[in-house]
């Protein structure tokens, strides 16, 4: 009987849909978007557990690495996420505000205030003079179906 619960409560932790995680476990993994003026240099987000790490290489080969602490407050509207404790290159710089909306697992957009200032308090629209909204994409890991693909090659 132990090993049927232990084992129903396995199963059902595993097919929980994404509305009953929280935030915080949604979150985990690598986010991809592009920055700049033509939306040209790949920028890359990754948390794991509450450190957060942005990182980007501008097209002159300068490469730039953000780490923080991450604290969202999912019962703000919009969500609230702060980055406390950042560095840049390693040099101490100033935490960041932000707001963020997840769609779904594979969707995430977020708009800080920008350095030493408030935090948003919606996402930009058209042509707003703030900060702008990043909209970042779950990074996914090679389909399945090309892994099967390699997997039947061997045999």
């Amino acid at each position: 009987m132990r090993m049927t619960l232990a084992a129903l409560i396995v199963a059902l932790t595993a097919v929980t849909p994404a509305h009953a995680r929280g935030d915080k476990d949604r979150l985990q993994g690598t986010w991809i978007t592009k920055i700049g003026q033509n939306k040209d240099i790949p920028l890359t987000m990754t948390v794991e557990g509450t450190a957060l790490t942005l990182s980007y290489t501008t097209p002159a080969g300068a490469a730039t690495t953000l780490k923080a602490e991450l604290k969202l407050d999912e019962s703000a509207d919009p969500k609230a996420m702060d980055w406390t404790k950042v560095t840049v290159n390693g040099s101490p710089a100033a935490d960041q505000l932000a707001i963020y909306q997840l769609d779904g697992d594979d969707a995430l957009k977020v708009r800080g205030g920008g350095i030493k200032k408030e935090r948003p308090t919606a996402f930009a629209k058209g042509q707003d003079k703030g900060p702008q909204t990043l909209v970042f994409k779950r990074k996914k890991d090679e389909p399945k179906a090309d892994k099967d693909k390699e997997k039947d090659k061997d045999k």
